[in-house]
């Protein structure tokens, strides 16, 4: 069979949108004669919020997992000073220092080999040392993966993949800050122009890929759904009081927000009796919501 080596940061059992993607690889690659090695990090879900990100691992060295789908290897995760303080005071305390110390890290990792995702890179080498792959994929982001992905692939000549879940420079933020976009976009050409092909989710990115490489064979490999997660879910007895609507996820400028609860708004002043609940999980605009909510449509 042949083998590929996924760098992916995001990985179960931490609860991550971005993890389930390589996670269906990991389950399903088998099925067209390929194993996959995976390199991720240790999650424990200790906290079940944002804490779970930066908290510390139980053990020091990598754990080596098998099963008849391949491979997982988790490497030990040591937070930062600037995550440390988080965990220990919460996110309104030393905000600046914690800033700077973020900030040290996330342009130093480019220069060295330090930080805590650089594990990922030590336990994909020491895994190659002793073992053959055919190709290396790398999934994004954090795109410091495709760094580390770039230098495997340089140092035992094995072909790369680069895979966009999300879009690196031409992402919002980073398109908002002169310095950020200036950055990134060096990085992104400089490393990505070595990878042998790009794959990506949508057409969408596809374009925006397009722009930035003009002479690279783009792919499209679109998310696909979990089987499991829909039979555990069928079985799961309705609500018949509340008709429950829920996001997940950001809520970016040009999503139709006012729009929908514009419509919402009607709905419920037409009829008087109905139950509604909306749920909104991991957005960006709390504050702003209940404002609009609040001024708007009460």
């Amino acid at each position: 069979m042949k083998k590929v080596l996924i760098l992916a940061y995001d990985f179960p059992p931490y609860v991550s949108v971005g993890g389930l993607r390589p996670y269906g690889w990991y389950k399903y690659l088998n099925e067209f004669g390929v194993t996959p090695i995976v390199v991720t990090r240790q999650w424990s879900n200790k906290y079940g919020n944002y804490r779970d990100y930066i908290a510390p691992s139980k053990t020091e060295s990598p754990i080596i997992e098998s099963d008849e789908n391949g491979i997982v290897i988790r490497t030990p995760y040591s937070p930062n000073w600037a995550n440390k303080l988080m965990l220990k005071f919460g996110e309104k305390k030393y905000k600046f220092i914690r800033k700077l110390i973020s900030g040290y890290f996330e342009i130093a990792q480019w220069f060295f080999l330090i930080g805590p995702k650089s594990q990922l890179y030590f336990a994909a080498k020491e895994y190659l040392k002793q073992n053959k792959v055919d190709i290396i994929i790398s999934t994004g982001d954090p795109f410091i993966l495709f760094k580390y992905a770039s230098k495997l692939s340089k140092e035992y000549d094995i072909p790369w993949i680069a895979d966009y879940r999300d879009p690196w420079s031409q992402d919002v933020k980073i398109q908002k800050n002169i310095f950020l976009r200036g950055w990134n976009t060096f990085l992104e050409k400089t490393i990505v122009k070595k990878a042998d092909q790009i794959i990506t989710v949508s057409e969408l990115f596809k374009q925006q890929l397009a722009e930035i490489f003009t002479n690279k064979f783009i792919s499209i490999i679109p998310n696909g759904f979990d089987q499991e997660a829909i039979n555990i879910a069928s079985k799961i007895i309705q609500n018949n009081e509340f008709l429950n609507i829920s996001f997940v996820g950001t809520i970016y400028n040009y999503h139709p927000i006012k729009s929908f609860l514009s419509v919402v708004s009607s709905f419920v002043n037409e009829n008087k009796n109905a139950r509604l609940r909306i749920k909104f999980y991991g957005i960006n605009i709390e504050n702003e919501l209940n404002l609009l909510i609040a001024n708007e449509f009460p």
